[in-house]
C-alpha cells in the first residue's frame, strides 16, 4: 500500500519563525490557515488521482472547523484523512539558526509514519503540504521506488552557492567532522519529499535522530552544523549510501513567480507531484475556495492555471506590468526570456 503523509504545526500566537513566504508571525490564525488549505489541496489531489492509499495528517493541533467557509470536517471525512498527534516536538534552541525553526519536525514525522506502517514493503511518501499530485502514481514509480527503495530530489545548487546558510562545499567538510564521511561531491536533496519503503524509513529515521542530537551537541560548543533537515537527511543519506536524483523524474520544485523566479517548463505537466512554494497566498487559496464544487467527473484543467503554472493572458500581462513598475530593466530581460521558452 501507499501512504501519503504530510503535517501541520500550529505555532503559538507568540512564536516567531521566519518562513519566508509567509513572513515572521506564523501564529496568527489567518497565517496558519494558508498552511491548512496547502493540507486539504494536497489530500484532494492525492484522493482524485490515487488508488489503494492511505492519507496520514500529522498535526499538533486540530483543524479550524472552518475555512473560507468550508467545512473541514467534510473534508476529512471526503478524502479518508487519519489524523494524528506529534508524540513529540523536535525543535532546536532558537538562536540555532535564524530561519526554519520549526522544521526539524519533520524527524517526528518520520517516527510517527515508520509506528504507523503495516508492511515492511509499504512505499512511504512524505510531502510538504504545498505540493499537489499531478497525475496518478505510476507503476513506474513504484517500480522505481522497490528498487532503490529510496527515491531522491537532488538539486544540483552550484558548489559554493549558500543553500540556508551552507555550500554544498562547505557540507562535505562538515560530513568529515560529523563521521569522517567522505563523499566525492555533496549531493542536496530536497525535503519537501521523502519515499521510501518502509524498511529503510526506519533506517533514515534512526540514523537522523543520531546526527540531529550530534547537530545540537556541536551548537552548544559554537561548532558549525547542519542548519535545517534537508542538509541533515541530505548527510544521512549519503551515509547510508542511497542513490541520489532517483525522484527527479517524478517531482520538481516549481517556482512561478515571475518578478522573482521562475523555472516552469512545457515538460512539466509530465511529472506526478508539483511542488510550488510560492502559490501558498495566492493559487492555493483560490485553489482551497473551488474544494467544496469538486467531483470525480469535475474538470481539472484550471488547476495549472490557478497554480500559476499554467499563465493566462491576464496573469502573463499582471506580472510583466508589475516587474515593469517595479525593476524596468529586468522587466526587458524577462520580457526576452518569456518570448524565447513559449
Amino acid at each position: 500500500m501507499n501512504i501519503i503523509a504530510t503535517w501541520m504545526y500550529c505555532h503559538k500566537t507568540n512564536d516567531v519563525v521566519l518562513y519566508p513566504q509567509i513572513g515572521k508571525n506564523v501564529g496568527k490564525q489567518d497565517n496558519q490557515n494558508y498552511f491548512w488549505r496547502c493540507v486539504f489541496c494536497l489530500f484532494e489531489s492525492s484522493n482524485r488521482l490515487n488508488k489503494n492509499v492511505r492519507h496520514l495528517l500529522i498535526c499538533n493541533q486540530n483543524p479550524p472547523s472552518e475555512i473560507d467557509g468550508i467545512n473541514i470536517l467534510s473534508l476529512i471525512k471526503k478524502y479518508k484523512i487519519e489524523l494524528y498527534d506529534f508524540p513529540c516536538i523536535t525543535r532546536p534552541p532558537k538562536d540555532y539558526y535564524r530561519a526554519w525553526n520549526s522544521q526539524f519536525i519533520l524527524l517526528d514525522v518520520i517516527d510517527v509514519v515508520c509506528d504507523l506502517v503495516r508492511e515492511k514493503e509499504d512505499i512511504c511518501f512524505i510531502l510538504d503540504s504545498d505540493c499537489v499530485f499531478n497525475r496518478p502514481i505510476s507503476k513506474d514509480f513504484e517500480l522505481s521506488v522497490k528498487r532503490n527503495k529510496v527515491l531522491l530530489y537532488s538539486l544540483d545548487y552550484p558548489l559554493d552557492y549558500k543553500i540556508n546558510g551552507l555550500s554544498r562545499n562547505e557540507l562535505k567538510s562538515l560530513s568529515l567532522e560529523y563521521s569522517n564521511l567522505r563523499v566525492e561531491e555533496f549531493v542536496y536533496n530536497g525535503g519537501e519529499l521523502i519515499c521510501a519503503l518502509a524498511a529503510q524509513l526506519k533506517e533514515i529515521s534512526i540514523e537522523a535522530r543520531k546526527t540531529y542530537g550530534l547537530s545540537l551537541r556541536r551548537h552548544q560548543t559554537g561548532l558549525r552544523k547542519f542548519n535545517e533537515e534537508a542538509q541533515l537527511l541530505s548527510y544521512v543519506y549519503h551515509k547510508l549510501n542511497y542513490r541520489t536524483h532517483t525522484a527527479n523524474n517524478y517531482i520538481k520544485r516549481m517556482w512561478t513567480n515571475v518578478s522573482n523566479y521562475r523555472n516552469i517548463e512545457r515538460t512539466d505537466n509530465k511529472l506526478i507531484i508539483w511542488h510550488i512554494p510560492a502559490e501558498k497566498k495566492r493559487g492555493f487559496v483560490k485553489l482551497f475556495r473551488k474544494l467544496n464544487r469538486v467531483t470525480r467527473n469535475s474538470n481539472f484543467d484550471y488547476i495549472s492555471k490557478v497554480l500559476n503554472v499554467e499563465r493566462t493572458f491576464y496573469t502573463f500581462t499582471k506580472d510583466y506590468i508589475f516587474l515593469f513598475l517595479k525593476q524596468p530593466i529586468r522587466f526587458v530581460k524577462k520580457l526576452q526570456n518569456s518570448f524565447r521558452t513559449t
